[in-house]
């Protein structure tokens, strides 16, 4: 559509999507979106402390690489 999400508001609408047991992050939203956007930037400026970097990007497995597009 034409909505536009930003954000933490991006990741509930993203966990909402993928369903149970993700749909449970909903509740985040009786938080004020000025305190969930200060926590994303949290995690987003230390992702790679947290995950690790790789030099160069995934390639998909056979039996996973219909899911993206080539």
């Amino acid at each position: 559509g034409d909505v536009v999400y930003r954000k933490s508001e991006a990741v509930l609408r993203v966990a909402e999507l993928l369903g149970w047991p993700y749909r449970g992050a909903a509740v985040g939203r009786v938080v004020p979106l000025s305190i969930r956007d200060a926590l994303y930037d949290i995690v987003a400026a230390n992702r790679y402390d947290v995950f690790g970097r790789k030099d160069q990007c995934m390639r998909p497995d056979e039996d996973v690489s219909d899911r993206f597009l080539g």
